[in-house]
Parts: structure tokens; sequence; C-alpha cells
């Protein structure tokens, strides 16, 4: 018997929970529309964040869950809008951190998160130093703390309203949601390159 709180992948049809797919809804005149919260009224098509599972989604799964002939966007198009609304959810999801107390930003911040054991991922920036990088990658590695550095210190600060940020720490149950966030980004491949 199937997990009630699963949704099947429109995709290539696998069931999985939804944090782990994203959400599409089909309005008339306004067309396909990611979904980015996973909120929105109506009927949804959920696909797993993954080139295959789009390019199958536009094929044929988006018309058989809507249970008609859909006007579709290209795959590019539709990628992009993903990727942004990703990105997009990302941020936000940094900025409710910080504003609900569960977000450490810098240095002094994140040593008192890490030391309390409140940190449950860390993003260092692309471009932090050196030093920085290795000092926190071997602290996160000792408390088993799982570290990202996808995003340079102009993107950690966007959260913030700072000009550069070179450690963001992650606590409470956001953390999760970031880290499934990035995950789906390095799944579409923007980190490639």
């Amino acid at each position: 018997m199937a997990d009630d709180s699963q949704r099947r992948c429109v995709g290539c049809n696998d069931s999985f929970e939804p944090e782990q797919l994203e959400r599409f809804v089909y309005m008339d005149g306004m067309g396909l529309i990611f979904d980015a919260r996973k909120k929105a009224p109506g009927r949804g098509a959920w696909v797993c964040p993954k080139d295959s599972c789009l390019r199958a989604a536009l094929e044929r799964g988006f018309n058989r869950s809507f249970k008609s002939r859909l006007e579709l966007p290209g795959f590019d198009d539709l990628k992009e809008d993903v990727v942004d609304g990703i990105r997009q959810r990302l941020v936000e999801g940094l900025r409710v951190a910080v504003r609900s107390k569960s977000g450490f930003v810098g240095s002094r911040a994140v040593d008192e998160g890490m030391q309390s054991g409140k940190v449950r991922l860390l993003l260092v920036a692309s471009d932090a130093g050196d030093a920085t990088d290795k000092k926190y990658r071997s602290n996160a590695d000792r408390k088993d703390v799982p570290t990202i550095d996808r995003f340079d210190g102009a993107f950690l600060a966007g959260a913030t309203g700072k000009d550069f940020v070179s450690v963001f720490g992650v606590g409470g149950s956001i953390a999760s949601r970031i880290q499934s966030d990035i995950q789906s980004l390095e799944t579409l491949g923007v980190f490639e390159g």
C-alpha cells in the first residue's frame, strides 16, 4: 500500500516525499506555473528536479496529469523557471533562518552556534579564504555537520543585508529544507563548470 504522504513524479512515475519533488500547476490563461512554495491552489503535478524527469513531464507527464493537451514551454525555459524558483526559495529560507534565530551569520555567530550544537548545516562561501575554509570545514567534520561551499559570499550575504558573508550556519528544521534545495540545484547541474 502506498504512503498517503508521498507524491508520484509525472516524469519517472516513482513515488517520493513531497520535499523531494517540485510542484507545478496549470492555470487557464497563464499556462504551466512552477509552484516554488508548493502551496498554490488547484491540482498539482509533481516532478523530480532532474533533467530527465522534466523532459519526460514535458513530453507526456503534464498532459496526462492535467488530463488535457496543454501548451507547454520548451525544456530550457522550464528548467530556467525551476532553477530561478529554487534559488529564490533558498534565499527566502536563509532569510527565515536569520529572522527566526536559527541562522548564524559570520565567524563569531557560527563559532557560538557550533559550540552549542545548534548548527545543523554549514555554508562556507566559495570565495572564503583558505584558512577560513579549513577551520570551519574541519570543525564541522568533527561535529558531523554537513558543509556546502557552492555559493559565493555575496550570495550568502543576500539574506542578511551585508556585503559579504564567509560562513553561514543554519539550525532548526529549516536546515534540511535548505540542504534539499541545494541538492536539487546540484542535481539540475547548476554548479557544473
